[in-house]
């Protein structure tokens, strides 16, 4: 899976802080486990190619 997408399809959540800060906070543990794989794919091809 690519992307998510938490915001759009519950805006009504919006109202409440505590959500808004959960989704954030889910949102941003997403985005540094996909760049950490990322990273991990890229320097495991580069060791393969050494």
């Amino acid at each position: 899976m690519q992307n998510f997408d938490l915001v759009t399809s519950n805006e009504h959540l919006h109202y409440s802080e505590t959500m808004r800060n959960v989704i954030g906070q889910i949102t941003t543990l997403w985005d540094i486990c996909r760049q950490d794989r990322k990273n991990s794919s890229a320097s495991s091809e580069y060791m393969t190619e050494s």
